[in-house]
């Protein structure tokens, strides 16, 4: 997997990641705006590591993320987030895309992130019958969902 680590992220968890087999990115100097970080990020295709529950929140807010993120919610520094790092690959050997794996002290949590695309402002919050969720938008209009196929063997 290919990590984007931000700078909350000690150099410790980033060579724990190279050990496991991961190639990891750092961001040029700090980047104050959490969301423009999480959106460079998906652009990249890079899976997002984190220590800041401001970065690890973005998902849940305008911005819809398709890869993994993980938030390091360790107190200690270095050696923690180093541990955390080979803890949560001896539990999850392959991590799923779309999903938050909150490391703590004792344990590790995964959160399936939301995957509808996000609100406009006036726009219903409860999906129409058609709606994909944003994952076909490329697709033709007049396209059926399978759910509207008659595909009865009935002669009438």
């Amino acid at each position: 997997m290919r990590w984007l680590l931000d700078s909350s992220v000690t150099d410790a968890a980033g060579t724990a990641l190279e050990r496991h087999g991961h190639k990891i990115f750092r961001p040029e100097g700090d980047i104050a705006d959490k969301v423009a970080l999480v959106m460079a990020a998906g652009k990249q295709q890079l899976d997002l590591i984190t220590a800041t529950k401001q970065t690890a929140d973005v998902p849940f807010g305008d911005v819809r993320f398709l890869r993994s993120v993980v938030f390091l919610q360790l107190a200690g520094g270095a050696v923690e987030q180093d541990d955390a790092i080979d803890r949560l690959f001896t539990r999850y050997k392959r991590l799923t895309p779309g999903r938050l794996y909150t490391v703590t002290e004792t344990r590790v949590k995964v959160r399936q992130l939301p995957t509808g695309s996000p609100l406009k402002p006036g726009a219903s919050d409860k999906p129409s019958k058609h709606d994909d969720g944003g994952i076909f938008h490329n697709a033709p209009a007049d396209i059926e969902h399978d759910e509207d196929l008659d595909t009865s063997d009935d002669d009438e």
